[in-house]
């Protein structure tokens, strides 16, 4: 026996449904498509909603980073951020890096807690979407100059790269470039695969670095004014010993960048 429906639709009324089933799809669609178009990701902090401008922040998370940048000290002479009143860093009074000297350091953030989590999540987990985000931080608190001819970045061993993937200096420097309306270009090659610097000393790392950079095959920067771009600086003897590689081949000027460097205390 076929069902019936004891009350059935009168034929205005289904003329409204079907008008509330249409546009109901068509608002389907348009978040599918909205979605496609700004995908949501998720704050690499808390797990929340990450803003639009900031892939991989929520806005209580940036605002938190903000907020203690602000309140953040930085040496006049090299960028790296420090502990202390005075207005230089305690390295740079005591030993004058050679880098500090000529050209300084562009550096939008301090190592803290929050920023380690954008760099390691873009180094070790693959998001390289962070690159954007960070690129937007470092433009907001750096004051680098347009006076370069095209930005590079600190290489990887083609070891640890086949490993990682990638190399995620290269893919800030490439987001940095864009913004400043400069070519990305790669100057250098990593010969020597070293050892993790992270529980070297400071005399352990300016040694570990000599000689493990040199100038790619048919590569010429002579007269050339570059901006080499690393992730994270900490006592700056990787991106130093680049800077003297380029310079060496010619570079009229090097100017060095990163988004973030550890603060340094009173000691070496």
């Amino acid at each position: 026996m076929e069902a019936r429906c004891l009350f059935p639709a009168e034929k205005g009324e289904e003329k409204t449904v079907g008008r509330r089933c249409e546009r109901r799809e068509r608002m389907k669609a348009g978040e599918r498509i909205c979605k496609w178009i700004w995908p949501v990701t998720r704050c690499v902090i808390c797990g929340g909603r990450s803003e639009r401008l900031y892939p991989g922040l929520c806005g209580r998370c940036l605002g938190r980073i903000v907020a203690q940048r602000e309140k953040e000290k930085f040496c006049s002479r090299c960028g790296m951020f420090y502990a202390a009143s005075f207005r230089q860093c305690p390295r740079c009074s005591f030993d004058r890096p050679k880098y500090a000297q000529r050209d300084g350091l562009f550096c939008a953030m301090p190592y803290d807690e929050d920023n380690a989590v954008l760099v390691k999540k873009l180094k070790y987990g693959n998001r390289r979407d962070l690159t954007e985000t960070m690129a937007r931080l470092f433009f907001r608190y750096t004051d680098v100059d347009g006076d370069f001819d095209a930005v590079t970045a600190v290489p990887l061993h083609r070891e640890k790269q086949r490993q990682r993937g990638f190399n995620q200096s290269r893919e800030l420097a490439i987001r940095i470039a864009d913004e400043m309306g400069l070519p990305y270009v790669e100057t250098l090659v990593r010969t020597v695969n070293t050892v993790s610097q992270t529980k070297l000393s400071y005399g352990e790392r300016l040694k570990s670095m000599k000689g493990a950079f040199a100038l790619g095959k048919d590569v010429s920067v002579v007269g050339k004014r570059l901006l080499l771009v690393d992730d994270v600086v900490t006592t700056g003897a990787t991106i130093r010993e680049c800077a003297a590689v380029l310079r060496q081949a010619g570079a009229a000027r090097v100017g060095l960048a990163s988004f973030a460097a550890a603060k340094t205390g009173c000691g070496r």
